[in-house]
């Protein structure tokens, strides 16, 4: 079986050395060597949650961003607003609808479950947002969020950094397909995630297998420049995982952030994750699909 190597750096394929696209260096926000590798696991964590905090703050500070930032903030408030907004009313009228019986004896308490029905539905649509939307996001957000992680990648590493070229409809299948993977397996979990969420060993259980699954999801943005598919993008979240779970903690912890949330985090999360990848240790090579 043939085999695919990647560049230790900047992760695209290669046969050469240096590399065509990174010439073997990266350099940091201040023109210095950024060093790869993983580190202490605890600060790791730190740095991935710090990570997507920092991008949304250089979003704003790099002149590179400045003429590609309207459409993805944009996008991100359309996004976010129709998921939950869907979710809370589909769930509205499913309560309503479930309530809409005789009520026999408890007829006086009709009014109040009218009002019980918004307030649990409101939760629960932050809820399904909070743990299993970020996929769906993701999916509808990837066009606008490509020229961010480009941005990223030529700061970081050249001109040189362009993305591999699959094909246009091998890459859209291939995005569907992984999507579409990480959903069935969020969409299985569910039921667990918010069984365990209402307990409080559980809760703090749910909250990190649902950041790890935020981190599978987010990374498609920058191994999809790669032409990298779903076992590759799990080998290098496992690989890194501190620093991948650090990263989706704070997508959550966006979700709840009011203007941030609605405004800012998608765009942040793909510059984010596109600068975390250039620094994780990557495998170098694996089977080619």
């Amino acid at each position: 079986m043939s085999a695919t190597t990647v560049c230790s750096l900047c992760g695209y394929e290669t046969d050469a050395t240096p590399c065509a696209r990174c010439g073997s260096s990266l350099i940091d926000l201040k023109g210095k060597p950024l060093r790869v590798g993983r580190g202490f696991a605890l600060f790791d964590v730190w740095r991935g949650f710090w990570s997507l905090f920092a991008s949304g703050l250089i979003l704003f500070n790099r002149p590179e961003f400045a003429c590609k930032l309207r459409a993805p903030f944009l996008a991100n408030f359309l996004v976010l607003g129709v998921v939950f907004f869907g979710l809370f009313f589909g769930l509205w009228e499913l309560f309503e609808w479930w309530i809409s019986g005789s009520w026999g004896w408890f007829e006086w308490l009709r009014p109040a479950g009218s009002w019980v029905t918004g307030i649990l539905s409101m939760l629960l649509a932050a809820v399904t947002l909070f743990l299993v939307s970020p996929v769906l996001i993701e999916t509808v957000m990837g066009p606008f969020l490509d020229p961010l992680a480009d941005v990223v990648e030529k700061i970081h590493g050249g001109k040189e950094m362009a993305p591999a070229d699959p094909g246009a409809w091998k890459s859209v299948v291939a995005g569907v397909r992984s999507s579409a993977q990480i959903l069935a397996i969020q969409i299985v979990i569910l039921p667990l995630c918010l069984l365990l969420s209402l307990t409080g060993i559980g809760a703090i259980l749910a909250i990190l297998l649902a950041a790890i699954l935020n981190a599978v999801v987010w990374f498609d943005i920058p191994l999809a420049r790669r032409g990298l598919g779903l076992r590759y993008r799990l080998s290098v979240v496992r690989k890194n995982w501190p620093v991948a779970l650090g990263f989706g903690l704070a997508f959550q912890f966006g979700l709840v952030i009011p203007f941030f949330n609605f405004l800012i985090l998608t765009p942040a999360a793909a510059v984010s994750v596109s600068r975390l990848y250039l620094r994780f240790e990557k495998p170098q090579r694996f089977p080619a699909p």
